[in-house]
């Protein structure tokens, strides 16, 4: 079952932050990843609200500066390598 039927084409999968900063935040999860703590989309989710929050940095696009529930997937898309 595809997931693009569930949501419209290009729904809350934008980036909130240069290309540059976003590879850097996948680098970080990658990390945590290889050291025996993967994380699930909600805390990924989680971790760009904190990102955000501890920039003083109001997103928008995002409700309380979480992004929403498939703004994971975009960030996966996005970074398929």
């Amino acid at each position: 079952m595809s997931m693009e039927r569930h949501f419209p084409p290009n729904w809350d999968i934008q980036q909130f932050s240069p290309p540059k900063e976003e590879e850097i935040f996948v680098d970080h999860c990658l990390a945590l990843a290889a050291l025996g703590f993967p994380l699930g989309p909600m805390e990924i989710r989680h971790m760009a609200q904190g990102y955000l929050n501890q920039l003083h940095c109001s997103e928008p696009m995002f409700c309380d500066n979480l992004p929403g529930h498939n703004w994971c997937f975009g960030l996966v898309e996005r970074h398929k390598d």
